[in-house]
């Protein structure tokens, strides 16, 4: 008797155990999966009827979902969310963008791979549709990025970094570049071709055009070319190296986003670093619309602790953090250069 009583009592408890455990395995991938959510998607948003490039940029920490938005010529238009809510598949926000504000409201699909919905006026006005792909996973739908890509240009005979961004949609090349003391001069590409690995196309920068003529190598993973002026005179080299394979001798440790502490108080900052023959530089921005800029200078990397001098405007100070060994995300200080403490400051990728 007492050995039936033990049996069952055992039955019992296995079959507690496994309903806890599945429980526990649900709620473990429901919590998995909506971590997805963090991510940068780019897709069109609706203004005045007529659809413009939108990259949306999500992050989620805890039961807390933060991000912000650019659109536009060159991306530079921005906003941030705030007072997020996410019920399963549908994030609804608040949009601010310089004194406006209003609604976002869009449902992803089960895999947070991409999303779809509106947005209005916080009168209620309807603004228009906004939709987004995640970025790795653009090569679905037709939108493939082609990337972006780090290297020199020559202008005047000498070379100066430039960051190239292409992606192809709907078999159409479009893009950007940047160059120049914080990458500050910008331009964009119009009317280009991509036959096999050689891409012809015309960049276009304030009032000045010309065109842009590389060569891809055939994983699409670098490029080396030349441009010229409208007039046919000679400008110079164009080259670059696509950031996810830069870890051999010129490696992207990434783009962060976490919090800085000013005067007591946190605000969102992005940091972005990279290392090439052996040099970091890097940049950061942060507060509303992340228009506060700076860049890094006399940066020094021993293993995971980096240490650089900040610098923006006429103020300057030190940059202290440490990564963890996957160089993920960091954590760490920054003070002025009269010594004075300043806050915390880390990121995550």
């Amino acid at each position: 008797m007492l050995t039936i009583i033990d049996a069952a009592e055992r039955a019992f408890m296995e079959k507690k155990l496994f309903c806890l455990f599945t429980v526990f395995a649900l709620f473990f991938l429901a919590v998995v999966e909506t971590q997805e959510i963090s991510s940068t998607y780019v897709g069109k948003i609706e203004i005045n009827g007529r659809k413009t490039n939108v990259e949306t940029t999500l992050q989620i920490n805890g039961s807390v979902i933060t991000g912000s938005y650019r659109y536009g010529p060159e991306y530079q238009t921005r906003g941030v969310f705030t007072s997020s809510v996410l019920e399963q598949y549908r994030l609804r926000c608040v949009w601010q963008e310089g004194g406006m504000t209003g609604n976002f409201d869009v449902t992803f699909n089960t895999s947070f791979t991409s999303f779809r919905g509106t947005w209005n006026f916080s009168n209620g006005m309807y603004g228009g549709t906004w939709d987004g792909l995640r970025q790795k996973d653009k090569e679905a739908d037709g939108y493939i990025v082609l990337g972006t890509y780090i290297g020199k240009i020559e202008i005047n005979g000498r070379k100066t970094n430039v960051e190239t961004t292409l992606q192809i949609r709907d078999g159409i090349v479009t893009g950007s570049y940047r160059y120049g003391p914080e990458y500050q001069t910008r331009g964009v590409f119009l009317n280009s071709s991509l036959q096999q690995c050689h891409l012809r196309s015309t960049w276009q920068e304030t009032t000045y055009t010309g065109n842009f003529d590389v060569t891809f190598d055939p994983s699409f993973a670098s490029f080396r070319g030349t441009w010229n002026f409208s007039n046919g005179m000679y400008g110079g080299t164009w080259d670059g190296l696509r950031q996810k394979d830069k870890e051999a001798g010129d490696i992207v440790l990434g783009t962060y986003v976490g919090k800085i502490e000013i005067n007591g108080r946190k605000t969102n900052v992005e940091t972005t670093l990279q290392i090439r023959d052996g040099v970091v530089t890097g940049s950061y921005r942060y507060g509303p619309e992340y228009q506060t800029r700076g860049v890094f200078l006399n940066s020094s990397l021993q293993q995971y602790r980096l240490r650089s001098t900040w610098q923006e405007d006429t103020y300057t100070g030190n940059f202290d953090v440490t990564f963890d060994p996957s160089f993920t995300s960091f954590k760490g200080t920054w003070n002025f250069s009269n010594g004075m403490a300043g806050g915390s400051w880390d990121g995550r990728k």
